[in-house]
This record gives structure tokens, sequence and C-alpha cells, in this order.
């Protein structure tokens, strides 16, 4: 099987919100630290480095670490009509932080709503704003990904969502990156949805969960993370595995909780 280079997602410290009382060079540290290539930050977690750039690509030089994504959290306005035109100026900023990166892709997350009325004018709208994303990213050499979740309010889950977001985005500029944990959550069967939309995958998140929904460090849940490496190298997937965690584990030791990640991924070949 394929060995993958392998980063680190940031949302470990930002679930923390105001409990978090570190830098972002404290997280990098502790990535690096911790073994992983690299780094995939929010534009919420990037903080002074958002209008530097190249100050942050001098931090990940001196760390060894390399920019594989971006991730980008859009307001759930995109599910808006009334509000898409004020988050693709809002987006634009995100594209271009992550030109200036050569390689590095914009991981745009997935849609949301308080409630489910007009669910099918919503779900339009979020395609929508993913494509023009894309058409924008275009013209300036970055890469986009539209990654899902299971959050409360999240309008791509289930078998159909997952369908319709396929037909409704341009695949040609369109990627996916798939999270093996919000997928479980959705309560889909986890490899026959990857190899379904296999040629969609551009980035990849691994997270684990057990058979309740709740998040676990990576190896303790239900995830059957050697069998979608394995789906990967035979699909011929030439991307990077993002390692993900935002368990009980990890609100209460943020460094352990990645390191201990890290050392799973090596267990299994990665």
């Amino acid at each position: 099987m394929a060995e993958f280079k392998t980063g680190c997602q940031t949302y470990t410290w930002e679930m923390l919100g105001e409990d978090w009382k570190g830098t972002v060079d404290d997280i990098l540290d502790i990535i690096a630290g911790s073994g992983y290539e690299g780094v995939e930050i929010t534009n919420t977690m990037v903080g002074k480095y958002y209008d530097a750039p190249d100050d942050f690509a001098r931090a990940l030089e001196t760390r060894g670490l390399l920019f594989p994504s971006f991730g980008f959290i859009p307001h759930s306005s995109i599910t808006d009509p009334s509000c898409i035109e004020d988050e693709l100026k809002r987006t634009e900023k995100g594209i271009d932080f992550a030109s200036g990166f050569p390689g590095c892709r914009l991981d745009l997350a997935g849609g949301s709503t308080p409630d489910r009325e007009n669910l099918d004018k919503k779900f339009k709208t979020m395609c929508d704003y993913y494509n023009r994303v894309a058409e924008m990213a275009d013209k300036k050499n970055v890469p986009v990904d539209v990654h899902p979740h299971s959050h409360a309010g999240s309008i791509i889950e289930t078998a159909e969502e997952y369908q319709r977001l396929m037909e409704l985005t341009d695949e040609s500029i369109v990627g996916w990156t798939p999270d093996t944990g919000h997928i479980i959550r959705g309560g889909l069967d986890l490899l026959t949805t990857l190899n379904k939309y296999s040629s969609r995958i551009r980035n990849f998140h691994f997270k684990d969960v057990d058979e309740n929904g709740k998040w676990k460090v990576m190896g303790e849940g239900s995830c059957d993370f050697k069998g979608v490496v394995k789906l990967l190298s035979d699909t011929g997937y030439k991307g990077w595995i993002i390692g993900e965690e935002e368990s009980v584990d990890a609100r209460e030791d943020q460094k352990r909780a990645v390191t201990k990640n890290r050392e799973y991924l090596r267990s299994i070949g990665q």
C-alpha cells in the first residue's frame, strides 16, 4: 500500500474556543514536534498570520512544515441567497491567502442551517457558492474542495445529500475532502461512500468515532482506517492524510492527543 504524507488539522485547538489561551506558534510547535509533515489551519485559527502570509511561510519553514490545505469556514449564510455576494467577498481573502502557498488547497466547510425550511433552495444556493468559489480560485491556481461535516445543522450527511452535492457541483473544479468520522456519524457506510465518489477525493481527513457517534482518539473507535488506506492506494489517490482530533482526550491534552494520532498513523504505515 502507498504511504501518504500526513498533516494535522488545528480544530483540536479551535474547538476549545476562548478556553484556548495559546498562540498559533504554540500549535505549530506541537504539530511539528509530533512528527507531522504538514498542517491544515483554518481562517478562524490562523490569527495574526492572515494578514501576513509571508510571515506564516517563514513560521512553517522554520519548523519544517508544509501547508497542503487551508480550511475555510464560511458563515451559515452560504445557504441564504441574499448573503452570497458578501460571503464570496469574504472567501476571496481565503483564496488570496492560499494562493501564496504553491499547491495549497482551499478546503470549504459544509453548509448548515438552523432549520430545514426551504431546504432544496438552501442546498442549491450552497452548491452555487461552492462552484463560484472554485471558479474564482481556479483563476489563481488554487484548487478547491468541499468538506462535509455532521455537526448541528449540517445539510450534507445522508446518502441522498452526498449524491446531490456531487451532482450540483462542477467535478472539474470542485473536489471532495471526506472525513471518516463525519461520514459514519451521518449513518453512511464508510468504504462504500468513499468508493462511490473516489474520483472526487482530493484531500482527506482521518478522525475516529465510536458506534454511538462519540469522537474517539484515532484507533480507539469504529473507523476502518486500514481499509481506507487500502482504498486510497487502490484508487490512485495522490493527496494527503490530515489527522483531526476532537475527542474528550483532546479537550484535556491537545499535545498528547495529536501525538497519539501520529503514532497510530505510523502503526498503519503512514
